[in-house]
């Protein structure tokens, strides 16, 4: 049996090994020049409730209930999740351990997520890692020593870590080394272009002038970087932070084939705004203290530091049809640019609109100045006193995670030094959820609910499995890693 695996994130190569551990042929078709799509660039995190590093107290599935849309596949994602991570240790380098990262919301539990040891590269070259650095530090230690606040790592820390990878680049080298291992052929800048198909049975993948044979797994990611796609989709623009060859080609593909193509108005999700047209994710400006996002109104609007904060861009105003809460911004203060910097910078950008009083911030954005100045004496009240009464920031374990615990209040802090400033707040999109439907063994369904013979997906290339919000940190890759496994095994037949 010949496999053909379209992409090459935690969604395809995960396929790839499960269908060459059953026995089949497999060849990965890549269309970057590097391997790892968007999981290769990312913190690598994997939500997998039930893990076997954690003992499973029977919460998952209540919580699962309690936070995402109904969905048959997600008691299937719970019930094989530990089979695949475990599938992972025993046919990769790769060793798990747990990250301590709370859910999203109060009644999940802070070691859900695994991540991956540090993983020797043994030779492995054309993975795609972060655009600025390698990934050489585990989530773990990142959050222990802070370097980001000013933190230092220990002496000795990385010796010997040269030649290690860790994060979400760790992880997809972990699966490369077992996928070459298993005679997996990894081919790089190949864009695949169309099925091949003989009757309703899918048979191969065309791509230039060439095709390849075989049963065929879509793990293309997400389309955010086709405005047309998400135009249709979306409905109002989003800055994507995934890999640029996430381009919607696993969606077209399952079109062709007669998918029942859903979901398609949903994404994971993180604040962004543009810094010299480019998307920047913004960190700072969601979670740490002496930062309030306003809507045009000039007032707040959601818990900022909640990990779903941005789903309250959906949010449609009655009276127009439109978004309630955008335009946006985060405002900020000196005493904050000085401590965190302002858009990823420890200088202030010029695009950043500065003013010295709040109201003339106001008019500078285009918002009711005495309203901003109320919005801002209110919330640093909250600082003051440590409660935010009206969004409760700061009371879940997931906000104050991500704060500076070395203030008072770990997400709360005044506004009140000038200058001001206020940074545009756009949607960030790791990646979009939608695309064809699939079954329990991630099989791609058409139109009257039956699969469609040899075509399979996983991943964000496939219509999202655990709804339109994020119920954990690691919660993309966990999904692409379950259901890549499954697509492989059933794609080996």
């Amino acid at each position: 049996m010949s496999v053909v695996v379209v992409g090459s994130g935690a969604a395809g190569l995960s396929a790839a090994l499960a269908a060459a551990v059953a026995g089949a042929e497999v060849t990965v078709l890549e269309a970057a020049p590097e391997l790892g799509g968007t999981t290769a660039s990312s913190g690598g995190a994997v939500w997998v409730p039930g893990h076997h590093l954690a003992e499973d107290d029977g919460s998952a599935a209540a919580y699962c209930r309690a936070h995402l849309a109904p969905n048959p596949l997600v008691d299937v994602f719970l019930r094989h999740g530990p089979r695949a991570v475990g599938f992972v240790e025993r046919h990769t380098p790769a060793r798990w351990r747990v990250m301590r990262y709370p859910d999203s919301y109060p009644d999940g539990r802070d070691d859900r997520n695994l991540e991956v040891e540090p993983v020797a590269l043994d030779g492995v070259e054309g993975v795609r890692g972060p655009a600025h650095y390698r990934s050489v530090i585990t989530n773990d230690e990142f959050d222990r020593y802070r370097p980001h606040l000013g933190g230092r790592l220990p002496d000795g820390l990385l010796d010997g870590r040269e030649d290690h990878r860790t994060m979400g680049e760790g992880l997809v080298v972990g699966l490369v080394r077992g996928c070459l291992a298993a005679g997996v052929r990894l081919r790089t800048g190949v864009r695949v272009t169309g099925l091949r198909r003989a009757g309703r049975e899918v048979v191969g993948v065309e791509h230039g002038e060439d095709w390849t044979p075989g049963a065929v797994v879509l793990a293309t990611g997400g389309f955010e970087h086709d405005a047309a796609l998400v135009a249709a989709g979306h409905g109002q623009p989003v800055l994507p932070l995934s890999a640029p060859e996430c381009r919607g080609d696993g969606l077209r593909l399952a079109a062709s084939a007669g998918a029942w193509i859903g979901t398609t108005g949903w994404s994971w999700r993180w604040p962004a705004t543009e810094v010299d047209g480019e998307p920047v994710m913004l960190f700072a400006e969601r979670s740490l203290p002496g930062s309030l996002w306003v809507d045009r109104t000039g007032r707040r609007f959601v818990d900022e530091s909640a990990h779903n904060a941005l789903l309250a861009f959906d949010v449609v105003d009655p009276a127009t049809g439109g978004p309630a809460h955008r335009p946006a911004w985060a405002v900020v203060d000196a005493d904050f640019a000085a401590r965190y910097g302002v858009a990823g910078s420890r200088d202030v950008p010029a695009f950043v609109v500065t003013a010295d009083t709040p109201e003339a911030l106001a008019e500078a954005i285009g918002v009711d100045p005495a309203v901003l100045r109320a919005t801002v004496e209110r919330f640093t009240g909250f600082a003051e006193t440590g409660v935010d009464a009206d969004f409760g920031r700061g009371a879940t374990p997931y906000d104050r995670f991500n704060g500076d615990r070395d203030t008072p209040h770990p997400v709360l802090g005044p506004v009140r030094t000038p200058p001001f400033h206020a940074v545009p707040l756009g949607v960030g999109v790791v990646g979009t959820k939608g695309g064809p439907r699939t079954d329990e063994r991630a099989r791609v369904l058409d139109w009257a609910g039956e699969p469609v013979p040899g075509l399979f997906a996983a991943g964000n290339a496939a219509a999202a499995v655990l709804g339109p919000g994020t119920p954990s940190n690691g919660a993309s890759i966990g999904v692409a890693l379950v259901f890549g496994v499954l697509a492989g095994e059933a794609a080996a037949g």
